[in-house]
């Protein structure tokens, strides 16, 4: 009995043994991953818990915190949060105020009637501006400097006498049609009129005509009436530096020059010559077409005056040829060749003018760029609130890492910016019916994408709340400026457009463009009208696709740029890296510094112990 008590004490104490052997001993393989993979679990867990804590403490910021950046009561808690979704969604029903009332007009095929070359300014002729006609037209005639040696000096004066003496008896026809001056030059200002007289002078107040126009009103074909009309209104010169001399004496905001220098006044080789004229009184020749517009263009209106100085130079230049081919007496105002001349434009297709969807268009393209300011304030507004009131500060220490930190805050922007584009895509089926929703869901969520990025960008660059609030509306609004320069600077396309674009506000302003443009034009923005450059112009193509593209570039560009600035800007807490922080090998490999400074620390305390 006792022996068998001692041997199982004796195989107890040997078990005991091999238990406290296999306890001493190192884990195995197997014992290594499952802890490393208990490891990784218990992080994930972790990252998951404080990403729900933080996305809950933003929501609770947004939704019931106080008013950032100033004392607004409307602007905080619910209100302003509610105001905040809502806000994108009002601007765009008020797009859809204009197509619910106004009707979509059909217009049949029609061609304009003929139009006479010396018509009114008004109704068929228009000027490039409304003071064009109260300028004083002002003709100088002169030699090409490639002119051919027949174009002289004296031929050009007989040319210009010409043209005066048909304007003159032209307008003294005109002005016995009418019974006052004011009804002659407001109602009806014909182009011999025009060169008549100076209109600005006869609707002074107590005018009264001068001796030399009455005796053209008495005798028009007179030599008095000429030299009149020729003396005010016509010049001739004997080189083109001379008239271009005389065009830079002249005070433009009462004058209407033209220069017209001859190369060539010959019955063998033609007429050549050409007629120069400010360019903002004239419409410029290199515009585009807008091909998507269904309505006929009428640019031609704005062609009036140069028109009619073509015309009038034409007809005394051929019957100066035909006088001298006939072998007539030279006389100083040859009788200019008599032709009417009409226009008319061609024909026009029918057309639908949806007059709802110009409306809409326009008031889009300006409150798409309003709709996101307030979303853009807040977040950066929170932010730097966060970062003045050292909260972002309390909450690394208690190890939540930076990367999350970003992370939950464009989670929570861009999560609510998102529920407005939803709802701008959901109204935009009514208001924008000829484009494809989906396209305009991706436009409103790369919008929103750029805008928080924009927003996380302006907060690194605030230490107070107050200041980031009044400053981002600024710079938000300030960064759409360059965008409407370049639209008026160059209407059809240039490339400064794609570096304008790298500002968020520049590239939705130039997609709203593209979108305006296809609206008016009944086609929308499709997957067929996408990739359509709406100005035509294939030197540099700017289409639907590109803005888009533009916009998420921006995105990703202003999440770089908040990364560094974030880093390089001073805080209330840290130490501000060096601006090259990028080119230091130490930042992008971290073990090697950790391993310069042990090396450091043991070389210091070596040299501590001798």
């Amino acid at each position: 009995m006792s022996m068998s008590i001692s041997m199982a004490s004796h195989s107890h104490s040997r078990h005991s043994s091999r238990d406290d052997e296999a306890s001493a001993s190192p884990p195995s393989n197997n014992n290594n991953n499952l802890l490393t993979t208990k490891a990784h679990v218990g992080g994930r867990a972790l990252a998951i818990a404080q990403l729900g804590a933080i996305l809950r403490k933003n929501l609770l910021v947004r939704s019931r915190g106080r008013p950032r950046g100033g004392s607004c009561n409307v602007c905080a808690g619910t209100t302003g949060f509610l105001i905040e979704i809502a806000l994108p969604l009002v601007f765009l029903l008020l797009c859809c105020l204009p197509r619910y009332l106004a009707p979509v007009v059909q217009n049949a095929q029609n061609a304009d009637a003929p139009v006479n070359v010396g018509e009114s300014t008004h109704y068929r002729w228009t000027p490039q501006s409304p003071a064009f006609s109260l300028r004083k037209p002002a003709v100088m005639m002169c030699p090409d400097d490639d002119a051919q040696p027949d174009v002289t000096r004296e031929r050009l004066s007989k040319v210009a006498r010409s043209i005066a003496a048909s304007v003159a008896c032209d307008a003294v026809d005109e002005f016995v049609k009418h019974e006052s001056n004011v009804t002659k030059l407001i109602e009806h200002v014909p182009f011999p009129v025009w060169i008549f007289a100076d209109v600005r002078t006869m609707l002074q107040p107590g005018w009264t005509p001068p001796p030399e126009m009455l005796n053209c009103v008495n005798d028009c074909e007179s030599k008095q009436c000429v030299d009149f009309v020729t003396n005010s209104t016509f010049s001739t010169y004997d080189t083109t530096q001379d008239a271009l001399d005389r065009l830079h004496s002249l005070e433009p905001a009462f004058t209407t020059p033209f220069v017209v220098t001859v190369k060539s006044l010959d019955s063998d080789s033609g007429l050549d010559y050409a007629i120069r004229m400010n360019h903002t009184d004239v419409p410029s020749t290199k515009q585009f077409y807008f091909k998507f517009f269904g309505e006929p263009p009428y640019k031609y209106k704005q062609y009036w005056a140069f028109v009619n100085v073509q015309s009038r130079v034409d007809r005394a230049m051929i019957g100066l040829l035909q006088e001298e081919r006939e072998g007539k007496q030279a006389s100083d105002a040859p009788e200019s060749l008599d032709v009417d001349l009409q226009i008319q434009t061609f024909p026009w297709i029918a057309y639908t003018l949806d007059v709802g969807a110009i409306a809409a268009s326009g008031f889009f393209s300006l409150l798409i760029i309003f709709a996101f300011i307030l979303p853009a304030k807040s977040t950066a507004t929170a932010l730097v609130e966060e970062k003045e009131q050292r909260q972002r500060e309390g909450m690394l220490l208690l190890g939540l890492s930076e990367p999350l930190y970003w992370t939950t805050w464009f989670i929570t922007s861009f999560g609510l910016q998102a529920i407005s584009s939803l709802g701008m895509a959901a109204i935009g089926t009514y208001c924008f019916r000829y484009s494809n929703p989906l396209l305009l869901l991706c436009f409103y969520l790369s919008c929103s994408f750029a805008v928080t990025s924009f927003a996380f960008f302006m907060s690194t660059l605030f230490s107070t709340a107050k200041v980031a609030s009044v400053c981002v509306v600024f710079l938000y609004i300030a960064f759409r400026i360059p965008g409407d320069v370049l639209e008026v600077m160059y209407p059809n396309g240039h490339p400064s457009y794609y570096w304008a674009s790298l500002l968020p506000p520049c590239a939705m302003g130039m997609f709203v463009r593209s979108l305006v443009t296809l609206e008016i034009g009944q086609f929308g923005v499709n997957w067929d009208t996408l990739n359509i450059d709406v100005l035509d112009n294939p030197s540099c193509p700017y289409t639907a696709l590109d803005a888009i593209l533009f916009i998420i570039l921006d995105g990703f560009l202003y999440l770089i740029l908040t990364w560094y600035f974030d880093k390089v800007m001073p805080k209330p807490w840290g130490t501000a890296l060096p601006p090259w922080f990028l080119f230091a090998a130490d930042y992008w490999f971290p073990a090697r510094r950790q391993r310069s400074e042990r090396k450091a620390a043991l070389s210091a305390s070596a040299s501590r112990e001798q």
